[in-house]
């Protein structure tokens, strides 16, 4: 009975150790995730990003590069059988570069608007049970803000500061040529 209970004492030591020699192996080989919504470092970033069954549309800028991520629906949705119509595939993608006068004046706009303190949640969206919400995202100066405002019925107007940023995107857009 005492050898049975060594070799069993045994048996879980080398079980133990064996255990832990694959996770060290899975530690030293697994390299870090990346997170898809906010790939690599950046001092300063805005995002705008709008979706729904038929629609998607992102607007971004990364310190000095411009990033346009949009559906164009070529008549794909009107035989949809799922949600959304469109998939990762069918998006479309475009790229600038913002001239260092125009990150300035944006970095600006974002301080003289107020953005990066304005109400996160002003028409209560998180409440509402359906809707399309609109959502600006700022990165700057180490702290991140987000707004999120939407559209459906007794929503109120975007707030002075989101409308502002919001505006300076899609002209810088139209300007680059980022799209349809």
């Amino acid at each position: 009975m005492l050898a049975g209970a060594r070799r069993l004492k045994y048996d879980v030591s080398m079980m133990a150790r064996f255990v832990s020699l694959v996770f060290l192996a899975v530690l030293a080989c697994s390299s870090p995730t990346k997170n898809i919504d906010n790939p690599g470092s950046f001092t300063f970033g805005v995002q705008y990003l709008y979706t729904g069954e038929t629609f998607y549309e992102s607007v971004s800028v990364r310190d000095s590069t411009m990033t346009r991520t949009y559906f164009n629906d070529t008549g794909k949705c009107k035989q949809a059988l799922r949600s959304p119509c469109w998939s990762q595939e069918d998006l479309l993608t475009t790229t600038a570069d913002l001239s260092n006068d125009e990150v300035v004046g944006f970095k600006k706009l974002v301080e003289e608007s107020g953005f990066m303190n304005s109400d996160p949640d002003p028409d209560a969206i998180a409440a509402k049970q359906r809707f399309y919400s609109y959502r600006i995202s700022v990165t700057y100066k180490g702290a991140t803000h987000q707004v999120i405002t939407g559209s459906f019925p007794g929503s109120t107007s975007a707030p002075t500061a989101v409308r502002s940023i919001y505006r300076r995107l899609i002209d810088f857009s139209k300007q680059k040529k980022l799209g349809n």
